[in-house]
């Protein structure tokens, strides 16, 4: 059996390994044989890198490394295979299985913390799909012709131009030398393979495998000189198979099938998130010179996973952190190191320390619940699952609209010690009372399999109207006027409908969509259409020609309801003991404490828990999110969060 000599992390060692022959491996016949060295990076010959997904790692086949046998997991086997007929002869190569020796974790976690420049001085990076398959192949054709126009049409350059909602202005250019990627666009439909349905299943189908959200192939595409997509038994390169998916994508999105007829329903049911691959728009973004931090690329999706595929993933949890360290431009300052011998809460932890004290955008609001990784204290986010869902209960601040504390900022002591945080504020108020529904009134077709919550009845037609009798019931105690219905849905919408706030017109047109009541076009006055249009897209919208208002009028109001679901997801309706309306998490109890920590947006819900506090999360609270309590008298406090 293979036995690793050590390497000297002083002399920034490193292993290469090339092929020694190159048996007809894809048909299984002969075993690789493979030559491994030792050499200092700073020295190193030139190399090439190999990225794939490792997959069950026990170990299915044996190679021969250095005259000895050494056992690697299948995937490995079969990237292998495909190096062997896809690279030059005589290349090195750096492959993480085999020249890090993963049963010695000191050794891994100082090699894992160079594999930056590892990747960096790398000539080429060869990303492995694995095996052809779903009429992969037909989507690997189109990429090998249409790819290298698209990528010269400079296609790719369209996610910086375009990608915040710009698409609306992808149309046929009146100046085709000055807009060549518009022009190819306007192409692409012409290219006879896209009319064929199975070219696209193809390409969806390579896009959901699991190499494209490996934490791992961030860095190792992002920072790759060059590229080869192997797949099978064929290879494409790595810039002109994205200009293809790019392509294609704005082709879709940008307006110009709808132009033609007979491409109506191009893409249609191809959800456009699956164009939006990480380690593909982090290489673009890096060619722009545009660096991004550890917390930018933890929470590159600011939304819930609405689509199978995670957004990040790795075999070992503590790679999340590790493998976007490799990436961030912010690693040095942050201070972390990969450390194999650290338990993943502390990975975790660590990092999150990290972040709130170097970076100025951290929320505490980031931390939401349920976490699936154990004994991390309260105020961590559980990134392994952020990374696999999503977030899936956005921040209240992530539109930046409130201002709770006032521009108030957190004194320089108040730091993370151990598995401690320290947040000076205000205790506000607490909680009185939580929404809790009876699930037994409402038929079995409207319950869901994890339970009944806000959102859920709220998009339950049939059982909307008992819900929202008892939501009415449930705030009559604490309303001080007839206005209560209005001050709930108020609530619900955290305050803004679209970027606008509510108003009277809100109020009006809110009541009866709740209510399931007809909302006539010839019963709503100007202003209620004005709010309207002011709030529906393309914002603001402009009436066109023989336009139909009731469509327009119905649209609205449907969309009243859904922005109030979506607010509510993962939420809880509350009043405070003075008699404040509010949206909280829906962990939240009675007796937890309602907080503004200076610093904050949003007020924050403790839970006391003898002399320290724990975290519950953000909430919406009347009367609150504006600074209105910080012009009063209220004790400041040091609050130990665990």
């Amino acid at each position: 059996m293979f036995v690793y000599r050590r390497l000297r992390p002083d002399c920034r060692d490193i292993r290469l390994v090339r092929f020694m022959t190159t048996p007809d491996a894809l048909q299984g016949n002969g075993r690789l044989q493979l030559q491994l060295a030792s050499v200092r990076l700073n020295e190193a010959p030139s190399y090439c890198a190999l990225s794939y997904v490792w997959g069950d790692p026990t170990p299915r086949f044996s190679i021969i490394l250095n005259g000895q046998q050494f056992e690697i997991a299948e995937t490995l086997h079969f990237a292998l295979s495909q190096l062997s007929h896809a690279a030059p002869g005589d290349v090195w190569f750096w492959i993480d299985a085999i020249c890090i020796n993963q049963s010695d974790l000191e050794e891994r976690s100082w090699q894992v913390g160079q594999m930056r420049d590892i990747f960096q001085r790398a000539e080429s990076v060869y990303v492995s799909l694995g095996d052809s398959h779903d009429e992969s192949a037909l989507f690997l054709a189109l990429s090998n012709y249409l790819g290298h126009d698209a990528r010269e049409a400079g296609v790719l350059e369209l996610w910086a131009s375009f990608s915040h909602g710009g698409h609306r202005k992808l149309t046929f250019p009146d100046d085709p030398e000055e807009h060549p990627a518009l022009l190819f666009l306007s192409k692409v439909l012409d290219y006879e393979d896209l009319r064929d349905t199975r070219v696209l299943n193809a390409m969806a189908c390579l896009l959901d495998r699991p190499i494209w959200y490996r934490a791992w192939v961030v860095q190792e595409i992002a920072l790759a000189k060059s590229g080869k997509v192997l797949c099978g038994e064929q290879s494409i390169d790595l810039d002109g198979f994205h200009a293809t998916l790019t392509a294609i994508y704005f082709a879709k999105i940008g307006g110009f099938a709808r132009r033609q007829p007979q491409w109506n329903d191009f893409g249609l049911g191809l959800n456009n998130n699956r164009f939006h691959i990480q380690c593909l728009l982090s290489r673009l973004q890096l060619r722009r010179g545009q660096p991004f931090s550890l917390l930018e690329l933890l929470l590159s999706e600011m939304r819930g996973a609405d689509y199978k595929r995670p957004f990040y993933a790795a075999s070992d949890p503590r790679d999340i952190i590790f493998a976007l360290l490799g990436v961030a431009a912010d690693a040095d300052v942050l201070g972390i190191r990969p450390d194999y011998r650290q338990p993943t809460e502390l990975v975790y932890t660590e990092a999150t320390k990290a972040m709130i004290k170097h970076c100025p955008h951290y929320r505490l609001e980031y931390c939401t619940f349920p976490k699936d990784t154990p004994h991390l204290p309260s105020w961590v986010p559980d990134w392994e699952r952020i990374g696999r869902l999503g977030v899936q209960v956005p921040p209240l601040s992530y539109r930046d609209y409130f201002h709770a504390s006032r521009g108030r900022t957190q004194p320089c002591t108040a730091e993370a010690s151990g598995l401690t945080l320290w947040r000076r504020g205000i205790v506000i108020d607490s909680i009185a009372k939580v929404f809790t529904f009876d699930e037994s009134t409402i038929a079995e077709q409207d319950c869901r399999v994890n339970g009944m919550d806000l959102a859920t009845m709220l998009e339950s037609k049939t059982g909307r109207p008992k819900f929202l009798k008892a939501l009415l019931d449930f705030i009559k105690p604490y309303c001080k006027d007839n206005s209560s219905e209005s001050n709930l849905w108020r609530v619900m919408l955290s305050g803004l409908m679209g970027s606008e706030k509510q108003t009277s017109e809100f109020d009006a047109l809110a009541f009866r969509a709740f209510r399931q009541e007809a909302v006539a076009a010839n019963s709503i006055d100007e202003a209620q259409l004005g709010y309207i249009l002011r709030n529906s897209r393309p914002y603001p919208h402009e009436l066109e020609q023989d336009e139909d208002i009731q469509t327009l009028v119905d649209d609205f109001c449907d969309r009243i309801v859904t922005n109030v679901a979506v607010g509510a997801r993962g939420r809880a309706l509350l009043v405070t003991v003075h008699g404040a309306l509010g949206l909280g998490p829906y962990t939240v109890r009675e007796e937890d404490v309602v907080t503004i920590l200076f610093g904050t947006q949003v007020p924050i819900v403790l839970r006391p828990a003898g002399a320290t506090y724990t975290y519950v999360g953000d909430a919406y609270i009347e009367g609150s999110m504006k600074g209105e309590r910080m012009a009063e008298e209220f004790e400041e406090l040091d609050f130990e969060i665990s």
